[in-house]
């Protein structure tokens, strides 16, 4: 029978008692009586199909029918619909401006490094907690030293801050410190004082990964701060839980449809489930479109994008931070230290390395250019007692791998690698390190 048939009148398991029991004792015989075997079948099978059974495999197939051809294309117009015509009224970003030739005024209240890069990027990532550390460094208050081993190499990071430097480098601090900080990065540098020990001592593996466990209430109040300067209409990542809980709940019910349809079985169903399943995946991916700009954010986020511009294009041409800061012409970038941070925000990490490269190229072959070579005091090579020292086995020169640095500053909070000992964080890899984790 075919299935309606099974599932309304004689189920398979029927079917073979019928056949054993009824029909073989007459057709398998020395002299088979066919018809017999056949009579005593039907005998058995006439009272199951009544019209009252076929009413009921009627009704199971206008059901069917109804779910598969009506309710699915509904629900699944509908489950997609609604989060595109959210997203349409509330979650695009209003319509901005952002053309290479807008100028570029300084950046207003509030708007920290940190901030930057969750309003460039739109939402959450490790880049912004990297961008407040290096702008906590920058004015003095963390300092991190790389050591080398053969086969590995770690960053220590201190958050008792620089010690005492040269007039120029405090000039530089203070001009790094004249924007205030948010709420977020003080935070941020409470709970690292708030892990260490005694002074001059670095955190140790289990104290920054306690740190680590304190990047979601970091987030929390950098998105907080973004939302109250009016640049958000609500927190980036509140907003994407709440779609893509949405989201998960359809594919549920759809992976339930579908195995249900498979099982029963129910073509009507499988296909519910199919576009269901559809629509939930698809509100998954729209979710992380759904944090909005306010109008106020859209322009700031152009500001960003024409910084990022200016500082990418100067960063291509450019042999050391110096040069950025001379070239770029941004009168509010004031100091290399502002610079290589509001580069890293703006994810030019790799552009910057590649100027700190440069500049480390020049020094070692004692070339001199019309701008001074620079690095960042608050990142040091371990024992390096300045950019004239001598090299070792284990490295040509005191001058840090960079791109060990931006992998490895990228990388806080995170487990700590087994291989590198105590007291710092894992970056980059062997000799080379790339910069290849932590954004």
């Amino acid at each position: 029978g075919g299935d309606g048939f099974r599932v309304a009148y004689v189920s398979d398991q029927t079917a073979q008692q019928i056949i054993d029991e009824r029909m073989l004792p007459w057709a398998a015989r020395p002299r088979p009586d066919y018809d017999t075997a056949l009579v005593q079948g039907l005998a058995f099978i006439n009272p199951m199909v009544t019209p009252e059974a076929a009413s009921r495999l009627q009704l199971a197939r206008q059901v069917n029918a109804v779910v598969g051809i009506v309710l699915a294309p509904v629900l699944f117009v509908l489950l997609l619909g609604w989060p595109l015509l959210q997203w349409l009224r509330f979650g695009r970003d209003p319509v901005y401006l952002d053309d290479a030739s807008i100028l570029l005024p300084a950046p207003p209240d509030g708007l920290t490094a940190a901030t930057g890069a969750l309003l460039y990027d739109g939402q959450f990532s490790r880049r912004v907690l990297t961008a407040a550390m290096l702008d906590l460094a920058s004015r003095g208050e963390l300092r991190f030293e790389q050591q080398k081993g053969l086969l590995s190499k770690k960053v220590l990071v201190f958050p008792d801050g620089l010690p005492a430097a040269t007039p120029e480098d405090e000039a530089r601090r203070r001009l790094n410190s004249r924007r205030p900080l948010s709420d977020a990065e003080t935070y941020a540098l409470g709970k690292l004082r708030a892990q260490g020990g005694s002074a001059d001592e670095a955190l140790s593996d289990a104290e920054l990964l306690a740190f680590g466990k304190e990047a979601s209430h970091f987030q929390e109040e950098i998105e907080a701060h973004a939302v109250a300067q009016a640049w958000f209409t609500a927190p980036p990542q509140k907003v994407m839980n709440r779609w893509l809980i949405q989201g998960v709940i359809v594919a549920v019910v759809a992976a339930i449809a579908f195995f249900a349809g498979l099982n029963v079985p129910m073509s009507g169903l499988v296909l519910l489930g199919v576009l269901l399943g559809i629509a939930g995946l698809a509100t998954c991916g729209i979710a992380l479109a759904m944090p909005a700009r306010t109008k106020d954010g859209a322009r700031v986020r152009a500001m960003l994008s024409a910084y990022r511009r200016t500082l990418q294009k100067t960063m291509a041409q450019a042999r050391s931070m110096e040069q950025v800061v001379a070239e770029a012409k941004v009168p509010w970038l004031e100091t290399p230290d502002q610079a290589l941070v509001w580069g890293v925000a703006l994810g030019l990490q790799e552009d910057a390395e590649e100027v700190l490269r440069r500049g480390a190229d020049d020094t070692a072959h004692g070339v001199v250019g019309p701008h001074p070579i620079w690095f960042p005091a608050w990142y040091v090579a371990s024992g390096a007692g300045g950019t004239g020292a001598a090299g070792s086995l284990f490295s040509g020169s005191p001058v840090p791998d960079f791109g060990g640095m931006f992998s490895a500053l990228g990388t806080i909070g995170n487990t700590p690698s087994s291989s590198g000992g105590g007291g710092g964080f894992g970056g980059g890899g062997g000799f080379g390190g790339g910069a290849s984790g932590g954004f």
